[in-house]
This record gives structure tokens, sequence and C-alpha cells, in this order.
């Protein structure tokens, strides 16, 4: 067997003791040693463990946001740490990412959560209500705050596509699942695909009702777009929201259609057994909300 030479260096002093007084006067070495977190003993004794950080922390300096950072994997960096008597690595969140983990604390409190990437964090504190809203639009924005100080009846929200519908009840979500509701904001077509994939398993359709059914708060976003059958309507549909008026549940909707036609998009045929079991579905949903509708330009195609 071939015999393997490991080449070694020789300790170089200068060099070490360079490297030291380059950490002393980093401002975060500065920092950690007037809190006493660390010694210089140990700082000596885990030099180039403190040198992979401060090179690192480096890239974090005058950084303007996640969207810029320079980190390996964003918003996340090495910082040292004692474990007993050991100086280590270990990885850290940065402020920014700190800041963002703390804006969706709230989302544990959603049994679904559908609501589109860009809102996940806004609160009805973040809307801007002024001369680019509608009358309409800020009349909701109104009954909205109206409504976490007194409750009552949800709102059936209808409108032209874009107008806000989802955002300014994504807000509204949002605000009340950081005040510790148990909420579902639901898209209504993508709940019905679920549950569709879930017909043969009984336990999982169950708990895909009771997702619905049973939250303190429920949202209903783009009721009206899904596609309709028996089952969709009768099974799912009539079943949560009937359990939801029993119990007096607060329950709001968003579509692009008014009552009226929701009413014709639930009955399946015309004949008048279709019909009854149309309007079940629609006396419940009066029953939980009140229509309102929405008028603004389409905010999509700003």
């Amino acid at each position: 067997m071939k015999e393997i030479h490991v080449k070694s260096y020789p300790f170089d002093e200068k060099i070490f003791n360079d490297n030291h007084e380059r950490l002393l006067q980093d401002p975060l070495i500065q920092t950690w040693l007037k809190e006493k977190q660390f010694d210089e003993d140990m700082i000596k004794r885990n030099q180039s463990k403190f040198l992979s950080v401060i090179d690192e922390q480096k890239l974090c300096r005058g950084c303007l946001g996640l969207s810029v950072c320079k980190q390996a994997k964003t918003g996340y960096r090495k910082t040292m740490i004692i474990d007993g008597n050991i100086c280590d690595v270990a990885i850290e969140s940065c402020g920014f990412m700190k800041e963002l983990q703390k804006s969706k604390v709230h989302q544990k409190n959603f049994r679904i959560n559908h609501i589109p990437m860009f809102a996940q964090t806004l609160t009805l504190s973040d809307l801007v209500m002024d001369e680019r809203q509608s009358t309409s639009t800020v009349q909701v924005f109104m009954k909205l705050k109206e409504w976490i100080k007194h409750g009552g009846k949800g709102i059936y929200l209808y409108g032209a596509p874009g107008v806000g519908k989802t955002t300014l009840l994504a807000t509204l979500a949002n605000t009340l699942a950081k005040e510790g509701k148990k909420v579902s904001f639901v898209h209504v077509p993508t709940w019905i695909s679920s549950a569709k994939l879930s017909f043969d398993d009984q336990e999982q359709l169950k708990t895909i009702l009771n997702d619905v059914a049973l939250v303190d708060v429920l949202f209903m976003d783009d009721i009206g777009a899904e596609s309709v059958s028996a089952f969709v309507r009768d099974e799912l549909l009539l079943v949560a929201l009937n359990q939801r008026l029993e119990q007096q549940k607060p329950t709001f909707f968003t579509s692009n259609i008014d009552i009226e036609a929701l009413k014709e998009h639930y009955a399946l045929s015309r004949n008048d057994a279709s019909n009854v079991k149309a309007d079940r579905i629609i006396e419940r949903i009066l029953g939980l909300s009140q229509p309102f509708m929405i008028k603004d330009i389409n905010k999509r195609k700003q």
C-alpha cells in the first residue's frame, strides 16, 4: 500500500496575531466582548471559527432587505454560540428574516389558508383609503372595521374581477388570526377540488368539511366559480353552510356574480327539485351574510 503523506504548515505567529487584531477591531466582535458573550481567550482559541463568522456577517452590513440578500441561504447567516464549555458556529436568521417570521406567526391560526402570496401578511391597518379608492371600496373597508368592533353578519362581497374583493377580506382574515381567532380562508374552486380527490376517504373528507364548518370565522373566496355537481352543492356546500348557520358562525364571501346569478349557478337543471336545492344554498348564504356590490377599477391591470 502506498504511503500517504499529509503536508503540514508551520505555525505562523505573525499571521495569527494579525488575524487576532483584525477580529478585535471588528464591530461585531467588539459588541460581543462588550456584552461579555465571549472573552479574548475564547476568540484566540477559536480564531478560525470567528474569522469565518465575521467574513460572512460582513455581507449583511448595509443590507436593505431579503430581496437583495447576499448570503447563500436568504435571511440566514453564521454566528457564534457557547454550548457548555464549547464555542461553536451556528446559523441564525437575520433581522429582516426575523421580522418576516414574526409577521407570519398568525398563520398558525389558519385551518385553511388560500390567501394569495402578496396578501399573506397584510392586515386592515395596512390598507390606505384615499382618493384612489372608489366610494364602495371605502364603504367595505369601514364595514369591516365596524364588524371587528361589533360582529354580526358577514358580507357577500360581489363585483367584477380585480376590484379588490379578495384583498379586502384577506386583510380581515389576517387581522382576526392575529387576534387569536381560528380562521379558514378558502378559495372555493380549490377547496372543492381537494374534497373531490378525497371522495373515497371519509375521514379525510370529514376533516376537509370540518376545517370549513367549525372555524371561528370562515372566508369563502370566489364562490360561484367552482364546477357544480349535486355532490358539491348538497354534500359539501350545503352541509358546511348549514352547520355554520345553525351555530351562527361568522362567514364572508367573495364572488364575481350577484345572488340571483349564484342561484342560477346552483340550479343544475330547470326542474323544481333543482331550484329548491339552489334556494336552500342561497337561503343559508343570506342567513350568514349581507350582499354588497363593490365597484372599482381592475387593479390587476394597473
